[in-house]
């Protein structure tokens, strides 16, 4: 560590491992979180899609099979398509773009089947027992998924709405919708671990494993969005704005201007 002056100004300079400067840019941690949230999505899938067709489909294996690729994975996966880095050096810009597009329209079909069997057999259920009326609508996992499953037709909708008006307000509520969407939609699958479902056909440790593996892929899932989504908010404010509060945009990357000690 040394110091080096210029006039009446002291700049300190810090000693760093070489190995360790690659480790500590942005980049480098924006691509460790997406290959987490792609392997940790794709084991939970893979693991509940596993389940679900051993069991032949039957009750809430079949709302479980279709709402977890569809509603978790595709989903997910939609919103790590814009940011990847590796997509990036594959495909071009516009064939990025019709693939999120695409995921993003397929979402909903297996998420709105995966629903439709929940409600029709939890009515088949209810008509059965007339008795023991139980409203599946009042649980935390299923307000979360219908919840979720509206956001996410607004980001379709404003989705579409960008291929004829490219606008910065409505390119940031269509990324906004999406991210929230998938945010509840994790949290519904997340309380989904909670229900009988999941305590019948897993041991306590699995449960315990499939949520840690939604939470902690969501997480990483969005918070490369986050950052994508901070920028573009960044870049839209007023330049007055960014001088008052002393922020910088240097080389693609935005934040405070660093300071120098008198």
């Amino acid at each position: 560590m040394g110091n080096q002056t210029e006039g009446d100004k002291i700049f300190v300079d810090e000693f760093v491992w070489p190995f360790l400067i690659p480790l500590m840019t942005t980049v480098s941690c924006t691509i460790a979180l997406e290959v987490l949230a792609h392997i940790l999505m794709s084991l939970v899938t893979i693991v509940v899609v596993r389940k679900c067709l051993r069991i032949h489909l039957i009750g809430t294996a079949e709302h479980a099979y279709y709402c977890t690729l569809g509603l978790f994975l595709c989903v997910g996966e939609c919103l790590l398509m814009t940011n990847t880095w590796w997509m990036r050096r594959l495909f071009t810009h516009r064939g990025l773009l019709r693939t999120h597009m695409g995921l993003g329209m397929l979402c909903l079909w297996p998420g709105f089947i995966g629903i439709l069997m929940k409600c029709i057999n939890k009515v088949k259920q209810n008509a059965m027992e007339e008795e023991q009326y139980e409203s599946h609508c009042t649980s935390k996992h299923s307000l979360c998924g219908l919840l979720g499953y509206f956001l996410l037709v607004g980001a379709l909708g404003t989705g579409l709405s960008l291929v004829w008006y490219s606008e910065m307000a409505l390119h940031l509520t269509h990324r906004l919708l999406g991210l929230s969407g998938f945010t509840t939609l994790a949290c519904s699958l997340w309380f989904s671990f909670n229900t009988g479902f999941a305590r019948r056909e897993w041991s306590a440790r699995m449960v315990i494993c499939l949520k840690a593996g939604v939470m902690i892929g969501g997480f990483a899932a969005c918070s490369s969005e986050l950052w994508t989504l901070a920028g573009e908010t960044f870049h839209s404010l007023p330049a007055a704005f960014i001088r008052a509060f002393d922020l910088a945009d240097s080389e693609g990357r935005w934040g405070p201007i660093g300071k120098s000690v008198h």
